[in-house]
C-alpha cells in the first residue's frame, strides 16, 4: 500500500524521507512510527488522536500541529461522533496550553490528489501563522506531464 503521496513533498528532504518510508512500506503515522520517520515527537496522546509539531512547517508559520487518527483510516467518514468530539477538544485543549488567539483547522481527507496531502492516514492540522504573516493553504495537486 502507498502511505505517502511522493509527488506532494515540499522539499528535497521531505522527499528523502518519503522514500525511505516507500521503501520500508510503512505508515509513517501510525504513532509506533511516526518519530523514526517522520522526526514527529508525540506532544500529547489521547484515546482517538495524537498530536506532534510538523518538522517542516509551512513558511509564515508560528504553530503547525498536526493532529493524527491513532487507527489508520483515511476519510472523515470512517471517524464516529466520538472520535470527532475528541479532535475538536484537542484542537481546544492546544489552543489553551500554546495560547492560540487566532490560526485554521484543517482536515485533509481521501485521495491526494485532491487533498494535497502526502500522508493517507487522516489528519487534521492546527496552523497559527506568525503574526504579522499571510500563509497561503493549498489542496490539490500539480499536474504532471
Amino acid at each position: 500500500m502507498n502511505y505517502v503521496d511522493i509527488n506532494n513533498v515540499r522539499s528535497e528532504e521531505m522527499k528523502k524521507k518519503w522514500q525511505r518510508i516507500i521503501n520500508d512500506d510503512v505508515d509513517p503515522f501510525d504513532p509506533q512510527h511516526v518519530e523514526k520517520y517522520i522526526d514527529g515527537k508525540i506532544l500529547m496522546r489521547f484515546n482517538y488522536w495524537y498530536v506532534f509539531k510538523n518538522d517542516q512547517p509551512y513558511p509564515g508559520i508560528d504553530h503547525q500541529f498536526v493532529i493524527v487518527s491513532n487507527e489508520f483510516k483515511t476519510s472523515f467518514t470512517e471517524i464516529t461522533k466520538d472520535e470527532m468530539f475528541e479532535f475538536y477538544l484537542t484542537a481546544e485543549i492546544l489552543t489553551k496550553e500554546y495560547g492560540i488567539i487566532g490560526g485554521a483547522l484543517i482536515m485533509r481527507f481521501g485521495d491526494t490528489t485532491f487533498s494535497g496531502g502526502s500522508v493517507v492516514h487522516l489528519h487534521g492540522q492546527l496552523l497559527v501563522p506568525k503574526k504579522g504573516e499571510k500563509v497561503p493553504a493549498w489542496f490539490g495537486s500539480e499536474k504532471k506531464e
